[in-house]
């Protein structure tokens, strides 16, 4: 404590006053101001109260009962009756609290004293309790133990050394003398003791000084550390603090009743923590209040921490017979001390209503819930309380998860013995086992001596109506296996109000697993059960654990045997996992000769044997007799009957023979849908015939190839899944035998192969019907033609452009702006560098910015709008930015006129892919200057466009395009308006009017109608 001692008289016990005249004590005042702290274990608080007791009478020291409401806690005790020493107050604090000079905390209550018989060596006129008095005591350290003794009435220091045999006084100090000396202790208590005189500096006192005396050597035992959780890893040691939210004045009542229950069991403690986190509570159904701490910021700074257990472990593995008991943990967090260094970071306050006093303010002392790594925590202090009884108990099982522990012994005896030990092992981590907790039940296992079943043996499903009611039960049953019939219950409506009911197939009886038999072999068995194929792992008594596949793929065509495939590869690592040791063998009604590479990678270096015959069990055999692997009718090789060539467009589908076809519109979005909806139309006109069936698609062929073997989803979400089973359901319906080929697509090599697959595309493009039509119609077919080529992503790439006359360049500066980005990944994140030129002058603008979505190009429009002014029309590719929605609004507001090029084709960007090469080729010549290469990446491209748009000279009339953009050219001025001829296809050549005149090419006006055109077609 920190005191502030005043003098005062000392007072004699006589001088004590009794608080009012009916007090049996006497109040004991306190002789000096401290202030007490917690965690510092028992102070002695002085009363400046003197003298022996009354004759005939001993003191008890007890507290008033008004300072445990403060936190103080006095520790009563005894005066005795031959006392005449300072009586002093033994108290202890768990808050911080200050008590001043005067103030009485404790009385003395006078009894009478019946002596009793003294032992040899006890103490006498001492304070406290009886016991052995200590008269001198060392704490050993550094300097030498020196003790102070009077000899023949005059004062000697010596060196106590328990190894001397005799004590010895320095000959400067005391003559030569053979007779014994009387020694005295500054206590009163002598004896005579014969010295040797040495010629030493020092005087040293032996074994035969202090034995008489009764000395002994202390050793006191080891402190014993307390178990904390392991330190916590802090990305950041900067305070985090999060103000906290004011609270109704019913949750703060329950806030500080449960923050005070907290702080009596010693899980928080008092806190002046520059962190702070937000606490609220919310009331339980049982209607009881819990505290919440909002722990997400300081989530942020801690470093998480890997799992340590990556599974639930199976109590299929204990051996049958034996005995099992399974405990929880009670409160395992509030169990599990924090490490001092990292409880200031989880501080709280508790909120005062309008701040009528400074907050009480509190961290925890304990795991706190909802901090990230107090699971992970959790299961290493749990695994560190068991980790000598593991060694210690090697041929017993302890199952630890979380704070559920499972322990099992050959039996009950050994059991209960090894229940102590991990009893008292938890004892010793201040863990706690609930005894209303010790149950037969482990993770929704109900354990029994011979087999394991599911805690619920009956599943009430008279109050399954509607889509709330099944995530419960499904939750349930799913402990056991994932059942598909099942979860089909949750799709459809997403009302939580919507009707559902059980199908029969969903009403699956409940199956037990057995215990292992530590001696026998272990073997997988797999089932071919309908849809997707099962298995147990089983041995000769029963069977230990089921294996299931997931309800669902990531293909979403996986074929049966991928999944047995698949199956085995999982029980293979299963059985690892449970027992360290390979499978004995699997067993299947399929051999190791199958064409399937999953397969045999799931087989590869497997050591068991491979069987084919089954245990024999009438459960085995039950599950035996379940839906096999599905009948398929694909033929490996042609078969005799029809060759049917199927192919699909964008529009339309069909097949083609030599005898008939079929050519129909669909609404698919892509072709590789239709393609194998035309083999839906083949399969549906030809279903008892063998047919061969040629496509040049292989994303239908594969398909159909696969379809016979897989599972689909029950419920047909999309059209995709609906044609597949489509297509599935007419193929396993079929008796006769199909062949599917894959041909490539216009290879123009000779046979009858091509010529059929050349015959149905021209079924699909019909080119003749299409000249009848114009013949008799007079349509505008070529129009139609040119917009079929344009929109075929094949071929609009090598098309040739029949485009009427356009404005490709504008006649004066900000007309026609063209713009893209390009891409410079020195900029690091700011790589996407948007540009734009003006088609007249070729004065251009570029920002580097973050991006190139739509938010962007408005930005860099902003950017260039401020440098080079409003254009008229607008030029770009056709990039999905440049066609949102939100370009389209801004650049209205502008009344900009925005055009798209000709899709696949960069000609009609000419200008400004051209000046995106020019633009690159100076970033690059800049950037390899001394200066500039430390230059920031704006910087360089600013200088770029510095040189461009005002260093550099690109037209006729030696002027910049700065000058140009901003000036215009005489030259222009000079031809505006000439007269000229220009030749007109069908009318020849007409008078019209020079605009402008480039380098073989000329900007005219015909009539007022303005446009580009080859300068080869103009006469001046």
């Amino acid at each position: 404590p920190v005191n502030a001692t005043l003098k005062g008289p000392q007072m004699m016990i006589s001088d004590l006053r009794s608080a009012t005249s009916g007090s049996a004590a006497a109040d004991l005042p306190l002789a000096e101001n401290v202030l007490l702290l917690p965690g510092g274990g028992i102070y002695k608080l002085k009363t400046n109260v003197f003298r022996p007791l009354p004759k005939g009478t001993f003191g008890l020291i007890l507290g008033h009962s008004s300072v445990a409401l403060r936190g103080l806690t006095i520790i009563p005790g005894i005066i005795d009756s031959d006392y005449v020493g300072e009586i002093l107050i033994m108290v202890s604090t768990s808050t911080t609290l200050s008590l001043l000079a005067g103030e009485h905390i404790a009385q003395t209550l006078l009894l009478s004293y019946h002596p009793f018989l003294a032992l040899p060596n006890e103490r006498t006129g001492g304070f406290g309790s009886t016991g052995r008095h200590i008269f001198w005591e060392m704490l050993i350290k550094d300097s030498r133990p020196v003790l102070s003794l009077i000899i023949q009435g005059k004062n000697f220091e010596g060196l106590v050394d328990t190894g001397a045999d005799v004590s010895v006084i320095s000959s400067q100090q005391w003559p030569q003398s053979t007779h014994p000396l009387q020694c005295q202790f500054h206590n009163g208590r002598s004896v005579s003791v014969t010295f040797y005189i040495v010629n030493i500096h020092i005087n040293i006192w032996g074994r035969d000084l202090l034995s008489p005396l009764g000395a002994f050597v202390t050793i006191p035992p080891a402190t014993a550390q307390i178990p904390r959780a392991l330190p916590l890893k802090w990305l950041t040691n900067t305070p985090k603090w999060v103000e906290q939210w004011p609270l109704p004045q019913m949750k703060l009542e329950a806030l500080e009743q449960l923050v005070q229950k907290q702080f009596q069991l010693g899980h928080i403690e008092p806190s002046t923590s520059p962190w702070n986190s937000p606490v609220f509570v919310i009331k339980k159904k049982s209607g009881k209040w819990r505290m919440l701490t909002d722990l997400r910021e300081v989530n942020k700074c801690i470093e998480p921490m890997g799992a340590l257990q990556l599974g639930l472990p199976s109590p299929a593995l204990i051996p049958q017979n034996w005995s099992l008991m399974v405990l929880e943990l009670r409160d395992c967090f509030f169990a599990i001390p924090l490490k001092l260094q990292d409880r200031d970071k989880f501080a709280f306050t508790v909120p005062v209503l309008n701040h009528a006093q400074p907050v009480k303010r509190y961290q925890w002392a304990v795991l706190p819930q909802g901090m990230t790594n107090s699971p992970t925590l959790c299961q290493e202090f749990i695994a560190r309380s068991l980790q000598s009884l593991r060694q210690e108990y090697p041929n017993y099982i302890l199952y630890h998860c979380m704070d559920d522990l499972l322990l099992a012994a050959p039996s009950i005896a050994e059991r209960d013995e090894f229940f102590l030990k991990v009893h008292e092992a938890s004892r010793l981590y201040t863990l706690q086992i609930a005894p209303e907790k010790i149950q037969k039940d482990f993770f929704g296992m109900v354990l029994e001596q011979h087999r394991i079943r599911p805690r619920k043996l009956q599943i009430r499903r008279d109050h399954l109506k509607t889509l709330s009611d099944f995530p419960k039960l499904l939750g349930d049953i799913n402990w056991l296996r994932l059942l598909r019939n099942l979860f089909s219950t949750l799709e459809g409506d997403t009302a939580l109000d919507s009707p559902r009911t059980l199908i029969p197939l969903a009403l699956q009886e409940l199956q037990f697993v057995e215990h292992l038999h530590a001696s026998q072999p272990i073997s997988f068995i797999i089932f071919h059960t309908h849809y997707s194929p099962s298995g147990v792992i089983a041995q000769d008594k029963g069977l230990i654990e089921w294996v299931f596949l997931p309800n669902s793929f990531s293909k979403k065509l996986t074929t049966y045997m991928d999944k047995l495939a698949f199956l085995i590869q999982k029980s293979h690592h299963r059985i690892l996992q449970l027992s360290g040791y390979e499978p004995h063998q699997i067993v299947t009604q399929l051999t190791t000769a199958q064409f399937n590479e999953n397969w045999q990678i799931s087989l590869a270096s497997f050591p068991g044997s491979f069987s084919n015959h089954y245990p024999s069990s009438k459960l085995i055999d039950f599950l035996r007799t379940n839906a096999m692997i599905s009948h398929s009718p694909i033929s490996d090789v042609p078969v005799k009957g029809p060759t049917i060539f199927i192919d699909a467009n964008k529009n339309t589908a069909g097949y083609w023979t030599p005898e008939s076809s079929k050519v129909l519109p669909h609404s698919f979005s892509s072709v590789q849908p239709a393609e194998l909806w035309s083999i839906y139309l083949v399969l549906q006109d030809f279903p008892q015939i063998p047919i061969n069936i040629v496509s040049d698609s292989p994303y239908a062929v594969l398909s159909c190839l696969q379809l016979p073997h897989v599972s689909l989803p029950l419920t047909l979400k999309t059209a995709i899944d609906k044609l597949f089973y489509q297509v599935q359901q007419l193929l396993l319906q079929r008796s006769e035998l199909i062949f599917f080929t894959h041909i490539c697509a216009h290879s123009a090599l000779p046979g009858p192969l091509s010529f059929g697959n050349a015959t149905i595309d021209a079924l699909l493009y019909p080119i003749e019907a299409a000249k009848q039509e114009h013949l008799l119609q007079h349509t505008n077919s070529k129009r139609q033609a040119q917009n079929i080529v344009h929109s075929c992503s094949i071929c609009a790439p090598f098309a040739l452009l029949f485009t009427s006359p356009g404005k490709v360049r504008g006649q004066q500066a900000n007309q026609i702006w063209q713009m893209d980005v390009i891409y410079i990944s020195s900029f690091g994140q700011q790589k996407y560098v948007h540009h734009t030129i003006d088609t007249y002058t070729h004065f251009q603008w570029a920002t580097a910015l973050h991006s190139e979505k739509a938010d962007a190009v408005i930005t860099h429009l902003l950017s260039c709008f401020a440098v080079m002014g409003l254009p008229i029309e607008l030029k770009t590719d056709n990039a999905p930015a440049y066609q949102s929605a939100k370009l389209a609004h801004f650049l209205s507001q502008y009344h900009i006129t925005h055009t798209f090029g000709i899709p696949y084709n960069s000609q009609g960007q000419a200008i400004i892919e051209r000046a995106n090469h020019t633009l690159r080729e100076y970033l690059e010549k800049i950037k390899k200057g001394e200066q500039e290469r430390f230059m920031k990446p704006k910087d360089i491209l600013n200088k770029t466009l510095l040189t461009l748009n005002f260093l550099n000279i690109w037209s006729k009339g030696n002027l910049s395009a700065a000058e140009l953009h901003f000036q215009g050219k005489e030259e222009d001025k000079k031809i505006l308006n000439t007269p000229i001829w220009y030749k007109d296809k069908e009318k020849g050549w007409i008078p019209a009017s020079l605009i402008y005149l480039g380098r073989g090419y000329a900007f005219i006006s015909v009539n007022n109608y303005r446009f580009w055109t080859p300068a080869r077609l103009i006469k001046i």
